[in-house]
């Protein structure tokens, strides 16, 4: 019964990793789902599936009804509701809990609430704003849409609690101050407040004892590397639906990249490093089999990147050029293709 799931601390501790395993479904960021839709859509990808329903982000014909749209939604939403119980009955717990623990549960159901939300609204632009916790069916009955900036209003009203309720300390699977700023930075960056964007991209890079830009063959081996701000951790007893999308050296299975980002990415001018991330599998039978190297673990522990470094200069680097300061944003740009190993 819902009305013992939270009762003390380790309960509360629990529903909140509950909500981390609702962002690892294979429907969210588990690697199918909408991440297929994302990564389909973007136009680097080619699809080699059956299913057709995959097929029409490559052109843009999905229609309301298509599968992965609507899986993907209620996944989120469920991601929503798991943060919202969170939120609304943590705070009032007194067994086995102090205040800091509470401060800090409630902290991240804010920022995994405003995660779903800025992912639901950058994707399907006016939602409804659920913020209370669903207990019976009928209880968002009524709930119609807002718009796109009242929902990221919402956003940042929950990123602004989330800072105010959690430390410092470096936690690459679990939020802290720091996810919050760099979700942040995102955030502005969408809202075209450039300032802002850089102001909390500059917050991460700045820690460069905490946070640095890798090798791309350690950063393709390493899990929680130093280039990680957030990534979901998956294990061989909670797999990720990455490696059995992509096609692989064995099997050409949903997905796989196109020769153009193959071609950028074996070019010394674009690529340098990143050629290590595809290679070319292709036969006079099979042409244009290109396989990605990062989801490659066949035991399917992949880890999934939410938030990474390398993002917040590119964040910093756009900000600075629509300021105008473009020695600053080319000093971000030659951070990303120095560590590629490009010559600059």
């Amino acid at each position: 019964s819902d009305e013992f799931a939270i009762v003390d601390g380790k309960s509360a501790e629990t529903a909140l990793l509950g909500v981390y395993n609702k962002l690892q479904s294979s429907s969210y960021y588990g690697g199918d789902g909408y991440q297929a839709a994302v990564y389909l859509s973007g136009g680097d990808l080619l699809w080699v599936g059956t299913l057709n329903y995959y097929a029409t982000f490559i052109n843009h014909t999905y229609r309301a009804d298509n599968r992965v749209i609507n899986d993907a939604w209620y996944a989120i939403f469920r991601a929503v509701n798991g943060a919202n119980h969170i939120i609304a009955k943590v705070p009032s717990l007194t067994n086995n809990i102090t205040e800091q623990q509470k401060n800090q549960l409630v902290g991240e159901a804010y920022f995994l609430r405003a995660l779903a939300y800025f992912d639901l609204a950058r994707a399907w632009g006016n939602v409804p704003l659920v913020l209370q916790p669903t207990n019976t069916i009928s209880d968002a009955n009524g709930i119609k849409q807002s718009p796109q900036e009242a929902v990221y209003d919402q956003v940042l009203a929950d990123l602004n609690a989330a800072e105010s309720l959690l430390g410092d300390p470096i936690n690459r699977n679990r939020a802290t101050k720091n996810t919050v700023f760099a979700l942040k930075a995102r955030l502005y960056l969408y809202r075209k407040q450039w300032d802002a964007a850089a102001n909390y991209a500059s917050r991460i890079i700045s820690q460069s004892n905490q946070y640095s830009l890798i090798d791309w063959q350690t950063f393709i081996n390493t899990k929680n590397s130093n280039e990680s701000i957030f990534e979901l951790a998956f294990s061989t007893l909670n797999t990720s639906a990455h490696f059995n999308s992509w096609s692989s050296v064995n099997y050409r299975n949903q997905f796989a990249p196109n020769r153009t980002l193959y071609d950028l990415t074996q070019s010394p001018n674009t690529g340098g490093d990143r050629k290590q991330l595809i290679r070319d599998n292709s036969s006079t039978a099979i042409p244009n089999y290109f396989v990605q190297n990062l989801y490659w673990r066949t035991t399917n522990d992949n880890p999934t990147y939410i938030l990474r470094l390398a993002e917040q200069y590119l964040i910093r680097a756009e900000a600075r050029t629509q300021r105008n300061d473009l020695s600053g944003a080319l000093q971000d740009l030659n951070a990303i293709r120095g560590r590629a190993k490009i010559a600059l």
